[in-house]
């Protein structure tokens, strides 16, 4: 039986960034396709906004630490 579930920007973001977590669980199945994703054009723009937010604040954070 396949299911169907909303994965919302949280659940995305939550398992990129530990996948080993509920979210990174509910990928698992996606990937194993136990779970259909539903998904639409403004949770996918909100998701990249959102990693790309994170990961430029990551880069900027560790290039203080790593100054001379």
């Amino acid at each position: 039986m396949k299911y169907y579930a909303v994965i919302d920007t949280n659940v995305l973001v939550s398992a990129m960034l530990k996948w080993d977590s509920p979210p990174g669980h509910i990928m698992e199945l996606v990937f194993n396709n136990y779970i259909v994703p539903v998904l639409n054009d403004e949770i996918l723009n909100e998701s990249v906004h959102s990693l790309f937010d994170y990961t430029t604040t990551l880069r900027f954070s560790s290039s203080r630490f790593n100054s001379p």
